[in-house]
Protein backbone atom coordinates (compact mmCIF):
# COMPACT_ATOMS: atom_id res chain seq x y z
CA UNK A 1 0.00 0.00 0.00
CA UNK A 2 1.37 3.35 -1.05
CA UNK A 3 0.22 6.00 1.42
CA UNK A 4 0.88 8.73 -1.16
CA UNK A 5 -1.91 7.43 -3.39
CA UNK A 6 -5.11 9.44 -3.18
CA UNK A 7 -7.26 6.53 -4.36
CA UNK A 8 -6.90 3.25 -2.53
CA UNK A 9 -7.47 -0.21 -3.95
CA UNK A 10 -8.72 -1.31 -0.54
CA UNK A 11 -12.21 -0.90 0.89
CA UNK A 12 -12.54 -0.23 4.60
CA UNK A 13 -14.79 -3.26 5.08
CA UNK A 14 -12.03 -5.51 3.71
CA UNK A 15 -9.55 -4.58 6.44
CA UNK A 16 -8.80 -6.80 9.43
CA UNK A 17 -8.66 -4.99 12.75
CA UNK A 18 -5.00 -5.50 13.49
CA UNK A 19 -2.42 -2.87 14.42
CA UNK A 20 -1.28 -2.82 10.80
CA UNK A 21 -4.85 -2.61 9.60
CA UNK A 22 -5.57 0.26 11.95
CA UNK A 23 -2.59 2.16 10.58
CA UNK A 24 -3.81 1.49 7.05
CA UNK A 25 -7.22 2.89 7.97
CA UNK A 26 -5.46 5.95 9.32
CA UNK A 27 -3.70 6.50 6.00
CA UNK A 28 -6.97 6.03 4.12
CA UNK A 29 -8.62 8.59 6.37
CA UNK A 30 -5.76 11.01 5.87
CA UNK A 31 -6.23 10.71 2.09
CA UNK A 32 -9.87 11.47 2.68
CA UNK A 33 -8.87 14.63 4.49
CA UNK A 34 -6.73 15.57 1.51
CA UNK A 35 -9.75 15.28 -0.79
CA UNK A 36 -11.79 17.49 1.53
CA UNK A 37 -9.24 20.27 1.19
CA UNK A 38 -10.43 20.87 -2.38
CA UNK A 39 -13.65 22.23 -0.89
CA UNK A 40 -11.99 24.22 1.89
CA UNK A 41 -8.76 25.92 0.78
CA UNK A 42 -7.96 27.09 4.31
CA UNK A 43 -7.59 23.43 5.35
CA UNK A 44 -4.57 22.88 3.12
CA UNK A 45 -2.18 24.17 5.77
CA UNK A 46 -3.66 21.92 8.47
CA UNK A 47 -1.87 18.66 7.66
CA UNK A 48 -0.30 18.42 11.13
CA UNK A 49 -3.77 18.43 12.67
CA UNK A 50 -4.92 15.79 10.19
CA UNK A 51 -1.92 13.58 10.91
CA UNK A 52 -2.52 13.89 14.63
CA UNK A 53 -6.12 12.77 14.25
CA UNK A 54 -5.46 9.75 12.07
CA UNK A 55 -2.55 8.60 14.28
CA UNK A 56 -4.79 8.87 17.32
CA UNK A 57 -7.46 6.79 15.60
CA UNK A 58 -4.91 4.18 14.53
CA UNK A 59 -3.50 3.99 18.05
CA UNK A 60 -6.62 4.09 20.20
CA UNK A 61 -9.22 2.07 18.35
CA UNK A 62 -9.50 -1.16 16.39
CA UNK A 63 -12.88 -0.12 15.02
CA UNK A 64 -13.03 2.52 12.27
CA UNK A 65 -16.65 3.58 12.84
CA UNK A 66 -16.27 3.77 16.61
CA UNK A 67 -13.12 5.82 16.23
CA UNK A 68 -14.86 8.31 13.98
CA UNK A 69 -17.86 8.70 16.25
CA UNK A 70 -15.84 8.95 19.44
CA UNK A 71 -13.43 11.64 18.25
CA UNK A 72 -14.88 15.09 18.84
CA UNK A 73 -12.17 16.48 16.57
CA UNK A 74 -13.72 14.57 13.70
CA UNK A 75 -16.89 16.71 13.90
CA UNK A 76 -14.94 19.55 12.29
CA UNK A 77 -13.94 17.48 9.26
CA UNK A 78 -17.32 15.79 9.09
CA UNK A 79 -18.90 19.25 8.98
CA UNK A 80 -16.75 20.05 5.96
CA UNK A 81 -17.83 16.83 4.27
CA UNK A 82 -21.53 17.52 4.92
CA UNK A 83 -21.19 21.06 3.54
CA UNK A 84 -19.34 19.82 0.45
CA UNK A 85 -22.25 17.44 -0.19
CA UNK A 86 -24.84 20.20 0.19
CA UNK A 87 -26.02 19.01 3.62
CA UNK A 88 -25.74 22.42 5.26
CA UNK A 89 -28.07 21.67 8.18
CA UNK A 90 -25.97 18.65 9.21
CA UNK A 91 -22.78 20.61 8.57
CA UNK A 92 -23.86 23.35 10.97
CA UNK A 93 -24.87 20.75 13.56
CA UNK A 94 -21.45 19.05 13.42
CA UNK A 95 -19.50 22.30 13.55
CA UNK A 96 -21.51 23.61 16.51
CA UNK A 97 -20.88 20.35 18.40
CA UNK A 98 -17.21 20.72 17.67
CA UNK A 99 -17.18 24.30 18.97
CA UNK A 100 -18.69 23.22 22.29
CA UNK A 101 -15.36 21.54 23.01
CA UNK A 102 -12.93 23.50 20.83
CA UNK A 103 -14.46 26.95 21.17
CA UNK A 104 -11.28 28.79 20.22
CA UNK A 105 -10.90 27.29 16.75
CA UNK A 106 -11.38 30.17 14.33
CA UNK A 107 -11.66 27.77 11.36
CA UNK A 108 -15.00 26.40 12.58
CA UNK A 109 -16.44 29.90 13.10
CA UNK A 110 -15.22 30.90 9.65
CA UNK A 111 -16.77 27.84 8.05
CA UNK A 112 -20.10 28.47 9.77
CA UNK A 113 -19.99 32.06 8.53
CA UNK A 114 -19.40 30.83 4.99
CA UNK A 115 -22.31 28.39 5.23
CA UNK A 116 -24.72 31.06 6.52
CA UNK A 117 -23.53 33.46 3.81
CA UNK A 118 -24.12 30.81 1.15
CA UNK A 119 -27.64 30.34 2.52
CA UNK A 120 -28.31 34.07 2.23
CA UNK A 121 -28.35 34.63 6.00
CA UNK A 122 -25.91 37.52 5.92
CA UNK A 123 -26.55 38.87 9.42
CA UNK A 124 -25.95 35.45 10.99
CA UNK A 125 -22.80 34.99 8.91
CA UNK A 126 -21.37 38.26 10.24
CA UNK A 127 -21.75 37.02 13.84
CA UNK A 128 -19.58 33.98 13.10
CA UNK A 129 -17.05 35.90 11.01
CA UNK A 130 -16.66 38.44 13.82
CA UNK A 131 -15.99 35.63 16.32
CA UNK A 132 -13.41 34.13 13.98
CA UNK A 133 -11.83 37.53 13.40
CA UNK A 134 -11.58 38.23 17.12
CA UNK A 135 -9.68 34.97 17.60
CA UNK A 136 -7.35 35.89 14.72
CA UNK A 137 -6.95 39.51 15.80
CA UNK A 138 -7.51 40.97 12.29
CA UNK A 139 -4.75 38.79 10.83
CA UNK A 140 -6.74 36.46 8.55
CA UNK A 141 -7.29 38.11 5.17
CA UNK A 142 -10.01 35.60 4.21
CA UNK A 143 -12.13 36.41 7.27
CA UNK A 144 -11.67 40.14 6.73
CA UNK A 145 -12.74 39.78 3.11
CA UNK A 146 -15.85 37.78 4.02
CA UNK A 147 -16.81 40.46 6.54
CA UNK A 148 -16.36 43.13 3.87
CA UNK A 149 -18.48 41.13 1.45
CA UNK A 150 -21.23 40.59 4.02
CA UNK A 151 -21.40 44.26 4.97
CA UNK A 152 -21.48 45.17 1.26
CA UNK A 153 -24.51 42.92 0.79
CA UNK A 154 -26.18 44.73 3.69
CA UNK A 155 -25.33 48.05 1.96
CA UNK A 156 -23.17 49.09 4.91
CA UNK A 157 -20.48 50.40 2.60
CA UNK A 158 -18.35 52.20 5.21
CA UNK A 159 -18.04 48.98 7.24
CA UNK A 160 -17.26 47.06 4.07
CA UNK A 161 -14.46 49.48 3.19
CA UNK A 162 -13.08 49.25 6.73
CA UNK A 163 -12.54 45.49 6.44
CA UNK A 164 -11.36 45.69 2.83
CA UNK A 165 -8.64 48.10 3.93
CA UNK A 166 -7.47 45.64 6.58
CA UNK A 167 -7.56 42.74 4.10
CA UNK A 168 -5.58 44.70 1.52
CA UNK A 169 -2.73 45.25 3.98
CA UNK A 170 -2.42 41.49 4.56
CA UNK A 171 -2.80 40.54 0.90
CA UNK A 172 -3.06 36.88 -0.09
CA UNK A 173 -4.88 34.88 -2.71
CA UNK A 174 -8.14 36.83 -2.32
CA UNK A 175 -6.52 40.21 -3.05
CA UNK A 176 -8.08 40.51 -6.55
CA UNK A 177 -11.53 39.98 -4.98
CA UNK A 178 -10.65 42.55 -2.32
CA UNK A 179 -9.95 45.07 -5.11
CA UNK A 180 -13.16 44.01 -6.87
CA UNK A 181 -15.21 44.83 -3.78
CA UNK A 182 -13.29 48.07 -3.29
CA UNK A 183 -14.34 48.97 -6.84
CA UNK A 184 -17.98 48.01 -6.29
CA UNK A 185 -18.08 50.09 -3.10
CA UNK A 186 -16.57 53.09 -4.88
CA UNK A 187 -18.93 52.66 -7.83
CA UNK A 188 -21.91 52.72 -5.50
CA UNK A 189 -20.55 55.89 -3.92
CA UNK A 190 -20.12 57.40 -7.42
CA UNK A 191 -16.36 57.65 -6.96
CA UNK A 192 -15.83 56.53 -10.55
CA UNK A 193 -12.12 57.27 -10.89
CA UNK A 194 -11.38 55.26 -7.75
CA UNK A 195 -13.64 52.43 -8.94
CA UNK A 196 -11.72 52.28 -12.23
CA UNK A 197 -8.40 52.14 -10.36
CA UNK A 198 -9.50 49.19 -8.22
CA UNK A 199 -10.99 47.21 -11.11
CA UNK A 200 -7.73 47.65 -12.99
CA UNK A 201 -5.91 46.32 -9.91
CA UNK A 202 -8.31 43.38 -9.74
CA UNK A 203 -7.68 42.59 -13.41
CA UNK A 204 -3.93 42.83 -12.89
CA UNK A 205 -4.24 40.24 -10.13
CA UNK A 206 -6.58 37.96 -12.05
CA UNK A 207 -6.75 38.84 -15.76
CA UNK A 208 -8.86 35.75 -16.52
CA UNK A 209 -11.87 36.93 -14.54
CA UNK A 210 -14.64 37.75 -17.01
CA UNK A 211 -16.58 39.48 -14.23
CA UNK A 212 -13.83 42.04 -13.59
CA UNK A 213 -13.67 42.98 -17.28
CA UNK A 214 -17.46 43.08 -17.52
CA UNK A 215 -17.74 45.35 -14.47
CA UNK A 216 -15.06 47.72 -15.74
CA UNK A 217 -16.78 47.76 -19.14
CA UNK A 218 -20.08 48.67 -17.48
CA UNK A 219 -18.34 51.51 -15.63
CA UNK A 220 -16.93 52.87 -18.90
CA UNK A 221 -20.34 52.44 -20.55
CA UNK A 222 -22.02 54.49 -17.80
CA UNK A 223 -19.35 57.17 -18.29
CA UNK A 224 -20.06 57.10 -22.06
CA UNK A 225 -16.50 56.03 -22.79
CA UNK A 226 -17.71 53.51 -25.35
CA UNK A 227 -14.34 52.67 -26.90
CA UNK A 228 -12.98 51.44 -23.58
CA UNK A 229 -16.32 49.83 -22.75
CA UNK A 230 -16.52 47.63 -25.85
CA UNK A 231 -12.87 46.63 -25.47
CA UNK A 232 -13.54 45.34 -21.94
CA UNK A 233 -16.77 43.65 -23.04
CA UNK A 234 -14.94 41.88 -25.85
CA UNK A 235 -12.33 40.57 -23.41
CA UNK A 236 -15.06 39.44 -21.03
CA UNK A 237 -16.84 37.58 -23.81
CA UNK A 238 -13.68 35.82 -24.91
CA UNK A 239 -13.35 34.52 -21.36
CA UNK A 240 -17.05 33.74 -20.90
CA UNK A 241 -18.87 33.60 -24.27
CA UNK A 242 -22.36 32.68 -23.02
CA UNK A 243 -23.39 36.07 -21.66
CA UNK A 244 -26.28 37.62 -23.65
CA UNK A 245 -26.40 40.74 -21.45
CA UNK A 246 -22.75 41.47 -22.20
CA UNK A 247 -23.35 40.97 -25.94
CA UNK A 248 -26.22 43.45 -25.65
CA UNK A 249 -24.12 46.08 -23.88
CA UNK A 250 -21.36 45.54 -26.42
CA UNK A 251 -23.84 45.96 -29.27
CA UNK A 252 -25.14 49.22 -27.79
CA UNK A 253 -21.58 50.45 -27.31
CA UNK A 254 -20.74 49.78 -30.95
CA UNK A 255 -23.99 51.47 -31.98
CA UNK A 256 -23.00 54.60 -30.07
CA UNK A 257 -19.62 54.43 -31.83
CA UNK A 258 -21.52 54.19 -35.15
CA UNK A 259 -19.86 50.87 -35.94
CA UNK A 260 -22.91 49.28 -37.57
CA UNK A 261 -21.17 46.08 -38.62
CA UNK A 262 -20.00 45.19 -35.11
CA UNK A 263 -23.24 46.38 -33.53
CA UNK A 264 -25.32 44.10 -35.79
CA UNK A 265 -22.97 41.21 -35.12
CA UNK A 266 -23.45 41.60 -31.38
CA UNK A 267 -27.23 42.08 -31.63
CA UNK A 268 -27.44 38.82 -33.61
CA UNK A 269 -25.48 37.02 -30.92
CA UNK A 270 -27.92 38.30 -28.30
CA UNK A 271 -30.79 36.80 -30.32
CA UNK A 272 -29.07 33.43 -30.44
CA UNK A 273 -29.49 33.27 -26.68
CA UNK A 274 -32.69 35.30 -26.34
CA UNK A 275 -34.72 35.20 -29.59
CA UNK A 276 -37.40 37.45 -28.09
CA UNK A 277 -35.07 40.15 -26.78
CA UNK A 278 -36.87 43.28 -27.93
CA UNK A 279 -33.91 45.64 -27.54
CA UNK A 280 -31.75 43.46 -29.78
CA UNK A 281 -34.54 42.99 -32.34
CA UNK A 282 -35.25 46.73 -32.48
CA UNK A 283 -31.56 47.64 -32.64
CA UNK A 284 -30.92 45.18 -35.46
CA UNK A 285 -33.95 46.43 -37.39
CA UNK A 286 -32.89 50.08 -37.07
CA UNK A 287 -29.33 49.35 -38.16
CA UNK A 288 -30.53 47.30 -41.12
CA UNK A 289 -33.01 49.91 -42.32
Amino acid sequence: FNKKNETSLFMLDDLHYTPGGNLLVAYLLFNRLKSISAYSPFLISEWDVGKEIVREIARVSRDYDTAIKSSIRWFFYEGLIEDANGMTLKAKEKLLKYLKVFGNDHRAYKKLGMIFMKEGNTVESIDYFLKANKLQDNKDADILFFLAKAYFELKQFDKSLEYLTLAEVIGGKLLPEVYNYFAMNEHRRKHFQSAEKYWLKAIAGNPLSSQYHRSLGSLYFDLQNYEKAVWQFEVSLRLSPNEPKVYLLCALGYAFLKNKTKAKEMFRKVLLFEPKNQIAKTGLMQLSG
